[in-house]
């Protein structure tokens, strides 16, 4: 017995019933397809520092990638064999801290995220030991060079080489400031600072200028101690990299007051409010910055700097853009690909090339290349940290 839709009763099935059930299962099935697809969903993971000693980095950072997320998803979202897929944003709180890191790695694997960007070189090892074994692409937002490698092929590097970017600033030194004699190095004391020292001692003796090098520790706040010793035989210019906006500006405000004349090397997209809310700016005037990224000249870009301003007023860190332009070459990449597999994804990042916030982007070797700015750091008229172009070589 079956039950029409106008509530009769009869004995049977006809012929008749069974076109109209099957036109209707057809209906149905295809109804289905077409909301499994309209729902795909490709889960990108955003593992950053929310809190612990480079908050300041998360809240900006997070910015970027959600504005890239919503111009994908605006234009249809990443377009597959089967159908287009939204991006959704998953993000995960690493506080800075390598065994949480770990464990939130994970986690992003059972939520389903094939795709990890992290931020840290001091981080990043840590994921590595979950994300290669998983096949998951991982996008790093930190110092350093030890992480990548061919035996991490999951690894790729957004963010710029703070090493080549400060034998950049030596080379302009070299050029412009040729009384330059001495170079001091403050680093953080891991595996991402020896790595940088690695690559600016070698920059620095091929410029012939002499060196010596520094490391503290991530929860070091009290410099006096390092900065008196170096004070005995002062260096021209001292290069803070490799951490966290609130650790270089305390440690340049410090310098100053133990009577340090010389310039600073920041070899890193600049954290003005830092500087700011130790009333430090003036510390570093004349001092250097590379990348110098102070805006986008691209239509692009200057709609990407609109929206960080509306929505972090005062707090645009340039750097932030490798997250955005990251994410549209993954789609690229994806489409390119014409599957989610990570492995043929992987490969081809190395082959697309998309219009990005400063001008034509593409991956070389697993890093983002691309020229590298140096500016000289002064104040505005309202006091605010500027940057002036000196100069410009390649990274």
């Amino acid at each position: 017995m079956t039950q029409n839709k106008l509530g009769k009763r009869r004995k049977g099935v006809t012929r008749r019933d069974i076109g109209l059930y099957g036109a209707a299962l057809s209906t149905t099935l295809l109804m289905g397809t077409r909301n499994a697809r309209a729902s795909q969903v490709v889960k990108f993971g955003l593992m950053s520092s929310f809190t612990g000693p480079a908050a300041s980095f998360g809240e900006v950072e997070a910015v970027s990638v959600e504005i890239a997320i919503a111009d994908i998803n605006a234009a249809g979202g990443i377009k597959l064999k089967d159908g287009p897929a939204k991006v959704e944003l998953i993000k995960y709180d690493h506080a800075y801290d390598p065994s949480k890191a770990t464990t939130l790695a994970r986690q992003a694997v059972q939520d389903g995220v094939r795709f990890l960007e992290v931020l840290g070189g001091g981080v990043i090892p840590a994921v590595q030991t979950v994300s290669e074994p998983a096949k998951m692409l991982l996008f790093g937002q930190g110092a350093g060079t030890h992480w990548l490698g061919p035996k991490r092929p999951f690894t790729f590097q957004p963010f710029y080489n703070i090493g080549a970017n400060a034998v950049v600033c030596l080379e302009y030194l070299k050029q412009a400031k040729p009384q330059t004699k001495k170079i001091a190095l403050v680093y953080p004391d891991d595996d991402m600072g020896e790595s940088i020292a690695g690559t600016v001692i070698a920059g620095a003796k091929r410029f012939g200028f002499e060196v010596e090098r520094h490391f503290v520790t991530r929860s070091t706040t009290d410099y006096y101690p390092l900065l008196s010793s170096m004070m005995r035989s002062p260096p021209d210019y001292i290069d803070i990299d490799g951490m966290p906006g609130p650790q270089y500006a305390t440690l340049a405000k410090q310098s100053r007051e133990n009577g340090y004349k010389g310039g600073f090397i920041f070899s890193t997209s600049l954290d003005p409010n830092a500087f700011r809310k130790l009333s430090a700016s003036d510390a570093i005037v004349g001092s250097l910055n590379a990348p110098a990224w102070a805006e986008w000249s691209t239509e692009i870009g200057k709609r990407w700097t609109a929206e960080v301003d509306r929505r972090l007023p005062g707090n645009r860190q340039m750097w932030t853009g490798r997250s955005y332009d990251n994410l549209i070459l993954l789609k690229a990449a994806i489409e390119d690909a014409g599957t989610l597999d990570t492995t043929q994804i992987a490969q081809a990042l190395e082959r697309v090339t998309v219009s990005g916030l400063a001008g034509t982007v593409r991956y070389v070797n697993r890093s983002i290349a691309a020229p590298i700015p140096v500016g000289e750091i002064y104040l505005t008229s309202n006091g605010d940290i500027a940057l002036k172009k000196v100069f410009e070589g390649n990274g």
